[in-house]
């Protein structure tokens, strides 16, 4: 499990490249066999395929043809990249079907050559994720966080939906991001770590802020001075950052991981539950990261 951005120590991590940030895409997908991802972002939806390359290159011995990653671009969606509020990938049918959620509808994309069409994929029914969901084939169900916010840190599932029919869904009866008052919520992303034991095996990776006591003080050390600058500071960050924005260091960031296992509690009517899985563990975010988007949208991924 790797959280971008995250270290146990502040001194031997440098800083990243500065670089105009940009919102991420919207879905990475791997369908099997591993020779396609398709990508959804502000310049438009397209993937990329390993082809034969033909003509092949000269450079090429015998000629040889040889396989090479291309992009394509696909059919443009019914919706803007900033309506989207959801997506998924729906594995079941051996085709790898690219679901993507608005606040009002969910649209499906069937990925097989020949197939490329968007189509709603249920009438006025959005996906109650935000985020990326996860289909887990023991759950029969789709995995994600609440998009609800009297239910916010909470994960939910919602069986997949066909023929337009909406889905019923399911709230975790666990809270997974951290309750002490302390720690103020950033950023969560949700990672998918296959299955075991007829349950989805989790990390979740919330962002965590912390505001350090020379800030909440609001004043200097020896109590004289002007404060103006300070209270400026406090007041921006109550407001929040604005994407791309860098965030003062008055406040001390850190990724807090839980790692858990996710089933249905046949005793408490079949309720989604982690039981006792829970494992936490906290890192800090390098002083040097400052934008935005490395804490509101932590980026991690499974090995």
């Amino acid at each position: 499990m790797t959280a971008r951005g995250a270290t146990a120590s502040t001194t031997s991590t440098s800083p990243p490249p500065r670089r105009r940030p940009s919102p991420p895409p919207a879905a990475l997908t791997s369908p099997p066999p591993p020779r396609r991802r398709s990508s959804l972002d502000t310049c438009g939806f397209t993937t990329l395929s390993l082809k034969p390359l033909w003509p092949p290159r000269l450079e090429y011995k015998y000629n040889r043809c040889v396989d090479v990653w291309s992009w394509e671009y696909l059919p443009a969606p019914p919706f803007q990249r900033s309506d989207v509020v959801s997506y998924a990938m729906d594995p079941r049918d051996g085709n790898t079907t690219f679901l993507v959620g608005t606040a009002m509808a969910t649209f499906a994309f069937d990925t097989t050559a020949g197939a490329r069409v968007w189509k709603p994929y249920a009438d006025d029914w959005s996906m109650p994720f935000t985020g990326r969901a996860h289909f887990v084939s023991s759950l029969d169900a789709f995995v994600g966080l609440s998009k609800d916010p009297d239910n916010l840190g909470r994960l939910c599932s919602c069986k997949v939906v066909d023929d337009g029919r909406r889905s019923s869904c399911r709230v975790s009866m666990e809270k997974l991001f951290s309750e002490d008052p302390a720690e103020d919520h950033v950023g969560a992303t949700l990672v998918y770590m296959g299955e075991s034991s007829n349950e989805g095996e989790f990390c979740l990776v919330q962002c965590v802020s912390i505001e350090d006591d020379n800030m909440a003080g609001g004043s200097s050390e020896d109590g004289s001075g002007d404060s103006r600058g300070d209270v400026e500071s406090l007041e921006k960050r109550k407001k929040g950052p604005q994407l791309g924005e860098e965030m003062p260091r008055g406040t001390s960031y850190f990724y807090r991981l839980t790692t858990f296992s996710l089933g249905y509690d046949d005793s408490n009517g079949g309720g989604l539950t982690t039981g006792e899985s829970c494992r936490v563990q906290c890192y800090r975010v390098p002083e040097t990261i400052t934008q935005t988007s490395f804490l509101q949208d932590p980026v991690a991924f499974w090995m």
